[in-house]
């Protein structure tokens, strides 16, 4: 379960390569809601709308984990680096008939200290 989600993570995060709106539609749960470390709140409809137009981004990744919360639900964190900004994220996934789908995500900045 650990490698699937940090894979899926992992092709989510990848900004400016998704595979188009059919694999991200597969990924996103329809009641998906994100809150980013920005502080806005993200629904599908709106990640749909403007994901395919974001630039190329690299970030790295570390401490991640998976941990499951009921049979078809699970709860990942980790912290991302992206463009010299450090933050912590949690994203909640479910798994469906056809695999599994991000329900929930959110990032919280870290100051530097």
């Amino acid at each position: 379960m650990q490698y699937t989600l940090f894979a899926l993570e992992q092709e989510l995060a990848l900004v400016g390569h998704h595979p188009g709106p059919e694999r991200l539609e597969q990924l996103i749960a329809d009641e998906f809601v994100e809150h980013g470390s920005s502080g806005r709140i993200w629904t599908k409809a709106q990640l749909l709308e403007v994901m395919p137009r974001w630039p190329v981004v690299q970030r790295e990744v570390s401490e991640f984990s998976a941990e499951a919360l009921a049979e078809n639900l699970a709860l990942v964190r980790y912290r991302s680096l992206r463009m010299g900004q450090l933050s912590l994220r949690a994203s909640v996934w479910k798994r469906q008939p056809r695999g599994w789908q991000i329900v929930f995500h959110q990032g919280t900045p870290v100051s530097p200290t």
